[in-house]
C-alpha cells in the first residue's frame, strides 16, 4: 500500500512538472555516494559508490520549485560477523558475504530556495534494481527485492554555472528478499555536481 501511493505521487508531481513548462531547467549530475544496508545482517560500514543521471527542475514561485531525475544508483554492502548467528541453521551461506546491487532511482523533491546561493530539497524516490551480484546464499535464492522507496532530503549551492548538492537517502521498505528474521534498509549519502544544459522561462 505504502509503494502504491509513493508511486502515485511520484507520477503524479513529475506531470505537473510537464503541465505548466515555464521556467525549465534541464541537466546532468552525478557524483559519488557512501552506502550502506542497515541491518543486523550487514556491517554498518559506508562504502563509497557512484551515482549519476538527468534532472528536469520547474520553478513554481520566487521560493519553491519542483525537482525529477533519473538517476543510476549504485549500493555495495558486506555481510556482518552476525550474518551467520541470524541464518544459523542455514548451511547455504557464504563466507565472503558480499553484495552490489544497481538501482534506476526517480526522485520527486520540493525545493525551497534560501537565497540565490543555497536552497534545500525534500520528497519521496521510488528505486528498481537493474543489476545484482550478490554471494550472500549459495543457494541461488535472490536475497534483495527489486523495489525499494526511501525518503530523502539534501541542500545544493549555487555557482551560476553549476550547483554542489548534498544529500541523504533514508529507505523506508524492507528489502530483504529471503525471509523475515531481519529487516534490510537502504541508506544512501551523496555529494555531486549538478549542469545546466537547457533553460527555458525566467530564473
Amino acid at each position: 500500500m505504502k509503494k502504491t501511493v509513493l508511486a502515485t505521487l511520484v507520477l503524479l508531481l513529475s506531470n505537473q512538472l510537464c503541465v505548466n513548462a515555464q521556467s525549465l531547467v534541464t541537466g546532468v549530475k552525478g557524483g559519488i555516494s557512501f552506502t550502506n544496508i542497515s541491518a543486523n545482517s550487514f556491517s554498518g560500514s559506508y562504502k563509497p559508490a557512484y551515482q549519476f543521471g538527468a534532472f528536469v527542475s520547474k520553478k513554481i514561485s520566487s521560493k519553491w520549485g519542483l525537482q525529477t531525475e533519473l538517476l543510476l544508483n549504485q549500493v555495495s554492502a558486506k555481510k556482518s560477523t552476525d550474518f551467520d548467528k541470524i541464518y544459523y541453521n542455514l548451511q547455504n551461506t557464504v563466507s565472503d558475504g558480499t553484495a552490489s546491487i544497481s538501482y534506476i532511482s526517480v526522485p520527486l523533491l520540493a525545493t525551497y530556495k534560501l537565497n540565490n546561493t543555497f536552497a534545500f530539497n525534500f520528497g519521496p524516490q521510488i528505486s528498481a534494481a537493474v543489476y545484482s551480484n550478490e554471494s550472500l546464499f549459495r543457494n541461488g535464492q535472490k536475497a534483495f527485492k527489486t523495489l525499494d522507496y526511501s525518503l530523502v532530503g539534501g541542500a545544493k549551492i549555487n555557482l551560476v554555472d553549476v550547483q554542489l548538492y548534498a544529500r541523504y537517502s533514508f529507505g523506508l521498505g524492507n528489502i530483504n528478499n529471503y525471509d523475515d528474521r531481519d529487516t534490510w534498509k537502504n541508506m544512501q549519502l551523496s555529494f555531486g555536481v549538478e549542469v545546466p544544459v537547457f533553460k527555458k522561462g525566467k530564473k
